[in-house]
């Protein structure tokens, strides 16, 4: 059932886009790291076009409590899921993005949370997530695309209960009889 619930979890994370690292072997962020040495980033030179800092919106009652964030974080956005029992969410986060890579291989293990292995490039970071037993997933995508550079936009992809997502172009098999 494990390995099913992973296939799910893997098609539905290729479905929106997602990275599969964690699902295909990935490490934590222990022994190889989740990410290259956060000193070594390259500077990042904004986008041609910077964004202002969005809007607070309300965050929504699925939002995981033990899924910590830096203080001073805001949902800017919940954009609709695009599977079933796939949820979305943007947080604009106080902090560079090298900041936030320091809180989440700082804290989400602390909390739970096991990195897979992440892919940094300028003005990027992402990685997949999940919780043992649980069997809860995740992905982030952080950028630093805001005009005000002490912030950074984090876009969250949650898998909550993988009882409940539905595998996009597939359908049951019949039962053999």
């Amino acid at each position: 059932m494990a390995s099913r619930m992973r296939l799910i979890v893997l098609v539905v994370l290729l479905a929106t886009g997602g990275t599969v690292g964690v699902l295909l072997g990935g490490g934590s962020n222990g022994e190889g790291g989740a990410f290259p040495t956060v000193a070594a980033a390259p500077s990042v030179p904004l986008p041609v076009e910077c964004l202002e800092l969005p809007e607070q919106v309300d965050r929504p009652p699925w939002f995981p409590a033990d899924l910590p964030l830096p203080p001073d974080s805001y949902v800017s956005l919940v954009p609709e899921s695009r599977a079933e029992g796939v949820d979305q969410i943007v947080f604009t986060v106080l902090g560079t993005l090298d900041d936030f890579v320091r809180f989440v291989l700082d804290r989400w293990e602390q909390a739970g949370w096991i990195l897979g292995r992440g892919e940094r490039e300028p003005g990027e970071a992402e990685s997949v997530f999940f919780t043992s037993g649980t069997e809860r997933y995740g992905q982030f995508r952080a950028r630093a695309v805001y005009c005000d550079q002490d912030y950074t936009e984090v876009l969250l992809i949650l898998i909550l209960d993988p009882t409940k997502v539905s595998t996009p172009g597939t359908s049951p098999s019949p039962t053999p009889s």
